[in-house]
């Protein structure tokens, strides 16, 4: 703390996520600028782990008010703060951006670039009929496989990365698009080799003929590269 002190200007970062224990506990990060060497650099310090009960724009807004007092920092020093865009962080009225706002208009709201980007990511299949489409068929791929333990020892047969369901999360479509992008090709022997297993009932080989159809489009590839880079960046 001495060297955010010495600092005098700094910046906020909190972020909330539930624990083992099922608590829920806000991360607390600062950011300032040092000078080293007369050479000045942008610092990023993780401060603290705290339990938090309400989650509230405003409960928080007074814990994270409390926390940086409790520490010796001025709230008038604030220069930013960065949170998600859930409404009790992002919100324009009660969030703790607001709240925090309220105590120092000089603190700055940045939301985060990476939380903004999943929304786009999973809001795009409100608005995108083909992107729902995509995310569907590999959710279809998943259902597919891990619904019998036969098919999901042939998938493996064929592909040692193993699908794994798409949710909202960005991380959760990152994973499995990476796995679709980087074994298409096994994905599809796969499901050929089910296709033709003359032992199989007609409901197994009609699901693998219909999921062949579906992901040898133009289509289905060309999201899988675009979605890919995306998730690269």
């Amino acid at each position: 703390m001495e060297e955010v002190k010495e600092a005098k200007y700094y910046a906020v970062m909190f972020d909330c996520t539930p624990d083992v224990s099922h608590l829920e506990q806000m991360s607390q990060v600062l950011r300032y600028v040092r000078v080293v060497g007369n050479v000045p650099e942008f610092t990023e310090r993780f401060i603290d782990f705290f339990t938090v009960s309400d989650k509230t724009g405003v409960a928080l807004s007074d814990e994270i008010l409390k926390k940086i007092e409790q520490e010796g920092l001025d709230i008038k020093n604030c220069r930013g703060q960065s949170y998600d865009n859930g409404t009790n962080m992002a919100g324009k009225y009660q969030g703790v951006q607001a709240c925090i706002s309220e105590s120092n208009p000089l603190a700055k709201f940045v939301p985060c670039a990476a939380h903004t980007l999943n929304l786009v990511g999973v809001n795009a299949d409100t608005v995108v009929h083909d992107v729902a489409g995509y995310f569907g068929t590999v959710n279809c791929l998943y259902t597919y496989f891990n619904t019998s333990t036969n098919r999901w020892e042939v998938l493996l047969k064929y592909s040692p990365l193993a699908l794994k369901k798409s949710d909202a999360r960005w991380s959760s479509r990152r994973e499995v698009v990476t796995v679709v992008h980087k074994h298409l090709d096994k994905i599809v022997e796969a499901l050929n080799h089910l296709e033709l297993d003359a032992v199989l009932i007609p409901e197994t080989k009609s699901g693998s003929v219909s999921l062949l159809k579906s992901i040898h489009t133009f289509e289905f590839v060309a999201f899988t590269c675009f979605w890919q880079k995306t998730f690269k960046k």
